[in-house]
C-alpha cells in the first residue's frame, strides 16, 4: 500500500486523492478476500477477477460518479486495469412495448496492482490469459434480481432502516428484513461460487400450516426472501388462511391484509403479534358459533385492538374488501 499511496500522490490531483484511496482500499480487500477464498498464493504482483463495479457505492458508501472518477483516476495512474464484458440482452422498449436486443456490459475484467516490484509497473489485463466462456449469465441474473442495481437499492433500504431505528426512541424486536443471510463482498458477488441458502419458507411449510401461529412464521420468513418471489409465498399464504377459515372465496381479501402485515413490518409497525391474536380468537369463534364470514370478524378483531397498521394501509371500508 505504500507503493499505492506514492502512486496516488504523484498521479493524482489532490482533491480527488481520498476518493482514490477509498476505491482503491475497496478493491485491494474485495481481491485479497478472493484470494483467501480461492485458497492460493497471497504473495501476488496482481490479480484479475470478474466483477461489476457498479457495486462499489455499496463497498465505499461513496456516490456513484465519485465512484467512476476514482475509477478514471487508479486506471491513469495504472493502479488498475480493466477490460469490460458484453452480452446480447433483451429489453422493453418504451415507446413501442417491443422487445429488443442490444449488447449490453454484464461487468468488467479487474486487474489490481498489488505489489509494485519495479519502477514504472501497471496493472494490465491480460487477454489471452482470459477464460473463453461468459463470467456472467446477465439473462438468468435479472430473473433472479441479481444485479448491481438490485445491490444498491437493498443497500440504501438497509441504510433507511439504519437510520431510522437510529432516530426511533423505541425499541423493539422483531424479525430483521435480511434475515440471517451471510454478508458477502458486493465486489464479489459474481467471482465466488454461487451458494442459494435454503428459503426458510417453502410452498411445503405453507400448505401445511395449521395453526396461526404457523403462518405468522412463514410471514416471518418470507421476510427475507427476494422481493420477486415474496409476493408468490404471500399470496399462497393468503391461500392457506383461506382454508384455515373455510373461506375460499376471499382468498384474495386474506391475501391483501397479510401484504398488509408484512408492509407494516418493513416499516418498524409491529403487526405480526396482534394478527397472530386475532387469526386465534376467529378459530376460536369458529369453534363455538357459526361463523358466515371469518373474514369480516377478523377485520373487526384487529379493529378492536387497535390496530394502526391496519388503518394506515388504507383499509377504510373492511365490510367492503371482505364478502
Amino acid at each position: 500500500m505504500a507503493a499505492a499511496e506514492e502512486t496516488i500522490t504523484s498521479a493524482v490531483r489532490p482533491r480527488a486523492r481520498a476518493r482514490a484511496r477509498a476505491v482503491y482500499r475497496a478493491l485491494v480487500e474485495a481481491t485479497f478476500e478472493l484470494i483467501q477464498q480461492r485458497k492460493q498464493r497471497a504473495h501476488l504482483t496482481s490479480y484479475t477477477y470478474f466483477t461489476v463495479l457498479d457495486v462499489l457505492p455499496v463497498a465505499t458508501n461513496l456516490g456513484t460518479a465519485t465512484c467512476e472518477r476514482a475509477i478514471d483516476d487508479l486506471r491513469s495512474c495504472g493502479l488498475i486495469s480493466t477490460r469490460r464484458v458484453y452480452q446480447p440482452a433483451e429489453f422493453l422498449d418504451q415507446t413501442t412495448g417491443e422487445v429488443i436486443t442490444r449488447s449490453t456490459c454484464i461487468g468488467v475484467w479487474l486487474t489490481v496492482l498489488l505489489k509494485a516490484v519495479a519502477p514504472g509497473l501497471r496493472a494490465r489485463v491480460m487477454q489471452e490469459e482470459l477464460p473463453t466462456e461468459a463470467p456472467r449469465d446477465l439473462a438468468a441474473d435479472r430473473k433472479r434480481g441479481h444485479t448491481g442495481y438490485a445491490l444498491k437499492v437493498q443497500h440504501q433500504e438497509e441504510q433507511a432502516l439504519q437510520a431510522e431505528e437510529a432516530l426511533s426512541p423505541e425499541v423493539r424486536e422483531s424479525v430483521s428484513p435480511r434475515g440471517g443471510n451471510v454478508k458477502v463482498n458486493p465486489l464479489l458477488q459474481w467471482s465466488l461460487p454461487r451458494t442459494t441458502p435454503e428459503s426458510l419458507v417453502t410452498p411445503d411449510s405453507l400448505t401445511s400450516a395449521t395453526q396461526p401461529a404457523e403462518v405468522v412464521w412463514a410471514l416471518g420468513a418470507i421476510l427475507s426472501e427476494h422481493p420477486q418471489r415474496r409476493r408468490d409465498l404471500i399470496e399462497q399464504a393468503g391461500q392457506r388462511l383461506a382454508c384455515l377459515f373455510r373461506d375460499r372465496h376471499s382468498a384474495r381479501a386474506y391475501y391483501r391484509l397479510l401484504w398488509c402485515a408484512v408492509d407494516a413490518e418493513f416499516r418498524g409497525i409491529p403487526a405480526f403479534f396482534s394478527l397472530q391474536n386475532a387469526m386465534q380468537r376467529v378459530l376460536i369463534a369458529m369453534q363455538e358459533i357459526p361463523v358466515r364470514s371469518p373474514g369480516a370478524l377478523l377485520l373487526h378483531e384487529l379493529g378492536d385492538q387497535g390496530c394502526g397498521w391496519l388503518a394506515a394501509s388504507g383499509w377504510h371500508d373492511r365490510a367492503r374488501h371482505v364478502a
